[in-house]
């Protein structure tokens, strides 16, 4: 897998590449959190858990590291994940469809520890291939 020179993040790419989201915890700040901007905002959850609820959905998760790069404490890894809704996910029952996410994470990174994990992916993408109609807000941005 690919490797960003970062170790805190390159933890936990290993931890999600071997479905073992209990070994992410050590690399993330207590307190840490992961903002999924296209689905949600985890406020008050740890980093782990968040991939750890990921990887129930998608027990059979495999992950891709397309590239990645590091400037100063940020660091920016684009992946993809892929799998089968097997599991619970949010509110969703398993749907047993198979899915492809494509995204970005965005890390913060203070000494050894994540301190901030921010995950762009395409929410509408998401639930489309979980069958889930979803609207999309008609607010007017200025």
């Amino acid at each position: 897998m690919q490797q960003t020179g970062v170790p805190a993040v390159d933890g936990i790419f290993q931890a999600l590449g071997n479905h073992d989201a209990a070994a992410m915890s050590r690399f993330y700040q207590q307190g840490a959190r992961v903002w999924m901007v296209g689905i949600k905002n985890e406020k008050g959850v740890g980093g782990f858990e968040t991939h750890a609820k990921l990887l129930a959905a998608m027990p059979d998760m495999a992950l891709e590291i397309h590239s990645c790069a590091a400037a100063d404490d940020t660091v920016f890894v684009e992946w993809t994940r892929t799998g089968t809704h097997s599991g619970q996910f949010e509110n969703l029952a398993p749907t047993n469809n198979a899915v492809s996410l494509r995204g970005v994470s965005v890390f913060t990174v203070a000494g050894s520890k994540v301190t901030e994990e921010r995950i762009y992916l395409d929410s509408q993408d998401l639930y489309g291939q979980l069958s889930v109609p979803r609207k999309r807000s008609s607010a007017v941005r200025a």
